[in-house]
């Protein structure tokens, strides 16, 4: 019994400590709620227009430990319930395989392809747990304008724009002078959620203009800190069933 009790719980923190997911079944569940466990990241937030940061998905059908994404595809919609395949990629495999959502060499406001994802990636870690619904209007808008034209002009003349304007400046900032390799390895944990249209898109999608192709999202897997100590309580765990277990 300690033995199999022991071997148990190592296998529990391997899996906490590896992150093997390269693709990943999402269904959006909600944009949010007061905060609380299921709703750690808050919401719902938008712009009185469209929501943004947290969207709240199920990840490989599991309902009780929603993530919280955000968008960075202006030009598509998703609805409630809503299902399908992303495949999941680092930065790394955004600067260096040139994959993820958008191709082009220059983004719709002329950024250079690589610089976009990297900014996004700085900007999405500047997002805070629970923001305010200005705060996250202000950096998810900053990340919509990296790449498409049509976010720009939703906010071209007012304190959104502006404000977005100003985060997209300092992510600027903040990365100017770095090589990729140097940005790629500020951000080991940032992830993009890439619809794989190999598969099929099921929920709502056939009502929207577009046929609801899914958008693009960011989020981010446990710092190696987290892991390390939720690996070390199971092995503490696992020391405590040694002695109550004895053979």
């Amino acid at each position: 019994m300690r033995s199999l009790l022991l071997f148990l719980l190592l296998g529990v923190a391997a899996s906490a400590v590896a992150d093997p997911l390269t693709t990943a079944t999402l269904t959006l569940e909600s944009v949010g709620g007061p905060n609380s466990a299921l709703y750690p990241n808050g919401g719902p937030n938008d712009d009185g227009h469209v929501y943004v940061y947290p969207y709240y998905f199920s990840l490989n059908g599991n309902t009780n430990n929603l993530i919280a994404l955000l968008c960075d595809d202006y030009s598509h919609d998703v609805t409630y319930n809503e299902t399908w395949t992303a495949d999941v990629y680092t930065l790394s495999d955004i600067i260096f395989n040139h994959k993820g959502q958008f191709q082009s060499a220059t983004t719709q406001t002329g950024l250079a392809r690589n610089q976009a994802y990297e900014e996004a990636a700085w900007l999405f870690t500047q997002m805070p747990t629970d923001p305010t619904s200005a705060l996250a209007t202000n950096i998810n808008f900053a990340i919509w304008d990296l790449f498409s034209s049509s976010a720009v002009l939703a906010h071209q003349a007012d304190s959104i724009g502006t404000a977005a304007a100003g985060w997209d400046s300092a992510a600027n900032t903040a990365l100017f002078g770095l090589g990729d390799a140097a940005v790629v390895n500020m951000f080991p944990n940032i992830r993009f959620y890439m619809p794989d249209l190999n598969f099929p898109i099921t929920g709502n999608s056939a009502n929207w203009p577009d046929n609801g192709l899914p958008q693009e999202y960011i989020g981010q897997v446990p710092e190696p800190g987290t892991l390390m100590l939720l690996g070390s309580g199971l092995l503490g765990l696992a020391r405590l069933a040694r002695r109550k277990f004895p053979t």
